[in-house]
């Protein structure tokens, strides 16, 4: 961490990384809390005046750590999550010119592992390496590249539909 303090920086950061951000924290977060949750994340570096090295990894491992910790302030965890997780707003938005369904697309999503489900959308949708991953969930690169293989296999076998054989 560097002590340079730039607030035209952060507002920079902000801009650039609030949707990923935001795509992130609906795993563990309902709509209604995700913007705080974000606003938390950047008031820490205005607060603390300092200038991540990693800035994209660091907003990402500090934006799982705010979600989980909203989490584990509830009374009942467990329930929490679930209720969320079915209660969670749609992920996707259509667009008539998409090749899969956003309802299927966010229904096989939900489906994965929470930790292969959390892999992927950091690598597809925020744009992470393996090696900022690795860093964001503390585990090893090699672990999130295995994990990130095993979700895209379960959702490539989930979003397929099998063709209809034809019948003469």
């Amino acid at each position: 961490m560097s002590d340079l303090f730039n607030p035209k920086q952060i507002s920079q950061w902000y801009e650039e990384h609030y949707s990923n951000l935001a795509l992130y924290c609906r795993q563990w977060l309902p709509q209604s809390e995700i913007e705080d949750a974000i606003q938390e994340v950047f008031l820490k570096i205005v607060q603390k005046r300092i200038t991540p090295e990693n800035v994209k990894a660091w907003l990402f491992r500090s934006i799982r750590n705010a979600s989980l910790n909203r989490l584990r302030t509830g009374k009942r965890r467990t329930h929490r999550e679930k209720e969320t997780m079915s209660l969670a707003d749609s992920w996707f938005e259509d667009r008539p010119d998409d090749q899969i369904d956003s309802e299927t697309a966010q229904t096989a999503l939900n489906e994965l592992k929470a930790d292969e489900r959390e892999i992927v959308i950091l690598r597809i949708w925020g744009e992470t390496t393996f090696e900022e991953i690795a860093d964001i969930c503390a585990i090893s690169t090699a672990t999130a590249f295995r994990k990130y293989q095993s979700g895209l296999d379960t959702l490539r076998n989930r979003m397929e539909k099998p063709c209809r054989k034809h019948q003469k």
